[in-house]
């Protein structure tokens, strides 16, 4: 259906169902299933909730804490801590690359991962066009501070090898 504003508050259209309601239910963990059970609300409007959460915020500064599991040459990087505006990003970024997952772990996982690819794309062939993405450019900056500068095979490398799926 989509979403809306009533008053000062985003709702989703028809069930008028809080988009901060629905986002706090997906930070305390809850799934799609009990989301959708618990709300009279689609899995479309779930996924449209988290995009809009995503929008509405600009709080990337260290929106996000990794830490690398692995060594120099196998990089597995570990989420320690994320902000919320990251965390509806790397979720939004993740349904948008793979929509038919519905596993909340699962998509924010292809989110990074997905994002980490771009970063390192990039820069193995000496473009910076992730920068422009502040998204991107957090966990850029969050890899820097855990590994610093790297070679991109080794990172993709590790991603091709499973270290971060």
């Amino acid at each position: 259906m989509g979403l809306e504003t009533r008053g000062n508050i985003l709702v989703v259209s028809g069930s008028a169902v809080p988009v901060e309601t629905i986002g706090d239910a997906v930070i305390d963990r809850k799934n799609l299933d009990w989301l959708c059970k618990r709300f009279p609300i689609t899995v479309d409007e779930v996924f449209q909730s988290i995009e809009a959460l995503a929008d509405s915020s600009n709080d990337y500064t260290d929106g996000i804490t990794l830490i690398n599991r692995g060594d120099d040459k196998d990089i597995l990087l570990e989420t320690v801590s994320v902000n919320e505006t990251v965390f509806f990003g790397l979720l939004d970024y993740g349904h948008s690359v793979k929509p038919d997952a519905l596993d909340f772990d699962v998509i924010y996982n292809i989110g990074l991962v997905k994002i980490i690819e771009d970063i390192y794309f990039d820069l193995k062939s000496g473009q910076n066009h992730f920068e422009i993405s502040e998204l991107h450019d957090c966990v850029y900056k969050a890899i820097q501070l855990e590994i610093g500068d790297i070679d991109p095979d080794v990172i993709l490398d590790s991603i091709n090898n499973g270290g971060m799926d």
